[in-house]
């Protein structure tokens, strides 16, 4: 008998953005790994899949901000 996981949460934030932009986003996604060791993880699996980094903040703020290849800007942040 496999011991019973406690169920995922997932949440959604949704804040108004005033930054001028040329090209708005539809959405800017903030994701959060669940276990705080995997930030590195997940940034590097998102440029394995042709994401670049735009902002590394990792060192001073905690989260990076990555492009997909159409340009849609994301964060990955701790936990």
């Amino acid at each position: 008998m496999l011991p019973r996981q406690p169920p995922r949460r997932h949440r959604a934030v949704l804040l108004n953005d005033t930054d001028v932009k040329t090209v708005k986003n539809r959405a800017h996604l903030d994701l959060v790994p669940t276990d705080s060791s995997s930030r590195g993880a997940e940034i590097d699996r998102a440029q394995q899949l042709e994401a670049t980094i735009i902002d590394d903040c990792r060192h001073d703020l905690g989260w990076a901000v990555l492009a997909d290849p159409e340009g849609n800007e994301f964060c990955i942040l701790n936990d």
